[in-house]
């Protein structure tokens, strides 16, 4: 990183009721400052698609720009030549942001320009500068996952002067406060984000303890066979829990994909390698142009005898921990 950092936000045209219609560039917001945080400028426009420039209500309502400001805009190729002059005096190598959609957006309006014939050679110079620190900032935070920006940047103090969040300058003026924070103060001595972080821990442990419970549910709501029994049984006599988490996600995901199929009688469990992962199949999905090669190994089972595959995956008693 040089002695200049620069926070950056974009935001996108969305909400067709047309899948195929690719996002472009609405806005731009940039914080530019020095490596002690002293803010050197701030750049913000609105930009007009290329293609699809009028704004669909749900756009309107989460960016709250409005269209003769979008119609009456430069073209995203012009605002971007500004952006990368203002890196260029600046001496910016990066723009950072928050979360991984500022790069697919860039390259959905690069494609744009491309098939209008337009020039897009400094969107994709900006595209090139993106670099993403949500993942880098959580870890650091040691948060249980990403927050929004919305959320995190009033922990540390940040409120917008003018206007709402969802507006480029805004956000990017959020990141730049969240980053300045992190590595500037004890974030770990602010009750506020201590509080926070400790409900995300909180929460996320819920979803966990919720979506194991319907796992557990799901797998038992077929009938164990007596070798079943006999493992489970084996199992909590032995405390090897692991074991016993796997057999039930094993035995989920067969039960889960028998109902998925109600009119097969046979299936087939497979264990593909290189990832290791499982997928069940109807025996009737099973062609030649399977990819054989990445098998490790597989059963077949009928749907009555569901333990056959879960007992042929499950590990040995005795051999993993607990």
């Amino acid at each position: 990183m040089g002695d200049t950092i620069c926070f950056a936000d974009f935001e996108f045209t969305c909400g067709f009721y047309n899948q195929n219609v690719r996002s472009e560039l609405l806005s731009v917001g940039l914080v530019f400052c020095d490596k002690d945080y002293n803010i050197l400028s701030e750049f913000y426009s609105t930009i007009r698609p290329c293609r699809n420039y009028k704004l669909t209500k749900k756009c309107r309502d989460l960016t709250h720009l409005t269209q003769a400001e979008i119609s009456s805009s430069a073209d995203a190729n012009e605002v971007m030549r500004k952006a990368v002059n203002l890196m260029r005096r600046h001496g910016a190598d990066s723009l950072y942001v928050w979360g991984n959609f500022d790069i697919p957006g860039l390259k959905n309006d690069i494609e744009q320009h491309n098939r209008s014939g337009r020039p897009a050679g400094n969107i994709t110079k900006i595209c090139e500068s993106i670099r993403d620190i949500q993942n880098e900032l959580t870890k650091e935070m040691q948060l249980p996952q990403a927050v929004s920006i919305e959320e995190l940047s009033a922990v540390f103090g940040y409120e917008p002067e003018v206007g709402t969040f969802h507006n480029a300058l805004n956000d990017a003026e959020a990141l730049y406060c969240i980053h300045k924070a992190v590595k500037t103060t004890d974030i770990f001595s602010n009750p506020t984000f201590v509080q926070l972080r400790q409900d995300r821990i909180d929460k996320l442990e819920a979803v966990k303890k919720a979506a194991e419970e319907r796992r557990v549910h799901q797998a038992l709501s077929v009938e164990l066979s007596e070798e079943e029994k006999a493992y489970l049984s084996a199992a909590e006599s032995l405390s090897a829990d692991k074991a016993k988490r796997e057999f039930i996600a094993m035995r989920s995901r067969i039960v889960g994909m028998m109902k998925k199929y109600p009119k097969e009688d046979d299936f087939v469990l497979v264990m593909f390698s290189e990832p290791k992962y499982y997928k069940i199949y109807p025996e009737g999905v099973l062609d030649k142009k399977f990819p054989w090669s990445r098998i490790a190994d597989q059963v077949r089972f009928p749907r009555n005898n569901i333990g056959k595959a879960v007992l042929h995956f499950c590990p040995k008693l005795g051999t993993t921990g607990k």
